[in-house]
C-alpha cells in the first residue's frame, strides 16, 4: 500500500523514540497513553458534510453540492426561486465554510459562502455587481433527507475495520493488543465517525456517509500537530 507522507514521517519519529526511550517502563507508557487517547482521538474535527440537494422555501431541490476531490474542492448549481440559477459555480471547503465563485445573469463575477447549520444551509454573497443580488445577500436551503439510511454504526465498524486489518501492519499488536485498535467518534446527522490508532501514535479519521458509504479519510499524527487528506473507500468494498 503506497504511504503518505504523514506515514513516512510517522514511521521516523517512531524509529527515534523507541532509540531513545527503550528504558522506559511499559506500564508507564501505557498509563500515559491511556490518559492522552480521549483528548488526542478530539483533536481531529469533522469538517461539514456539504455535499449533497437542499430544498428551498418552496421544498424544490435548488442546491446541489457535489464533491470533486479530497482537497476539498466542489461543484455547485445554486438556484434562486423566481430570480436566477448559478449552474457553473465552484468553490472549496476552508474550516467550516465552503467558499465559491461563479457567473451571474450578467456574464460578471460573484461569489460568497455557504455555512451550514444542521441541516440548513445559508449561502451568504459576500461579493456581488449584480443589482438583483446585493451583497450581503442570504439564502438558505434544508437538506433533502434520504428516505433511508442504507448504513448502520455496526456496518461503518465493521467495514473500517475489515480496510484498516487490510492495509496497515498488525504485527506489533500480537503480543500487546491495546496498542493498536479502532474506535468509534462522534456520530453526526448524516455520517459515523471512526478513528483508527496505530502503534505509531498516528490517527486515521473516517468519516462513513450514513446513505452510500463513502468514507472519507483523514490522516493526523498528534506529535507532529498534522493532518492530511487520504482519499475516499467505498465502505461496501469492505463488508462483502
Amino acid at each position: 500500500m503506497k504511504k503518505s507522507r504523514l506515514w513516512t514521517a510517522v514511521a521516523i519519529l517512531t524509529v527515534c523514540t523507541i532509540t531513545t526511550g527503550c528504558g522506559r517502563n511499559s506500564h508507564a507508557d501505557r498509563q500515559q497513553y491511556g490518559e492522552q487517547r480521549t483528548a488526542e482521538i478530539s483533536i481531529e474535527e469533522p469538517k461539514p458534510a456539504f455535499e449533497g440537494i437542499y430544498l428551498d422555501e418552496n421544498s424544490s431541490p435548488s442546491l446541489i453540492i457535489e464533491r470533486m476531490d479530497t482537497a476539498g474542492m466542489c461543484r455547485l448549481e445554486i438556484g434562486i426561486f423566481r430570480l436566477t440559477t448559478l449552474s457553473d459555480a465552484v468553490g472549496k471547503v476552508e474550516g467550516d465554510r465552503l467558499e465559491f465563485t461563479a457567473t451571474d445573469a450578467a456574464g460578471n463575477p460573484i461569489g460568497g459562502n455557504i455555512t451550514l447549520r444542521g441541516d440548513t444551509a445559508t449561502v451568504t454573497f459576500t461579493h456581488s455587481t449584480w443589482a438583483l443580488i446585493e451583497t450581503g445577500t442570504q439564502f438558505q436551503y434544508v437538506r433533502q433527507k434520504a428516505l433511508q439510511s442504507k448504513v448502520t454504526a455496526e456496518m461503518a465498524y465493521q467495514g473500517v475495520s475489515n480496510y484498516c486489518h487490510s492495509a496497515y501492519d498488525w504485527s506489533a499488536a500480537e503480543e500487546n493488543p491495546d496498542i493498536m485498535g479502532l474506535e468509534m467518534g462522534e456520530e453526526t446527522d448524516s455520517a459515523y465517525h471512526v478513528v483508527f490508532r496505530s502503534y505509531t501514535g498516528a490517527l486515521v479519521n473516517f468519516y462513513v456517509d450514513k446513505a452510500d458509504g463513502t468514507t472519507r479519510m483523514v490522516e493526523y499524527v498528534p506529535a507532529l500537530n498534522a493532518s492530511e487528506e487520504a482519499g475516499t473507500i467505498n465502505l461496501f468494498d469492505y463488508l462483502k
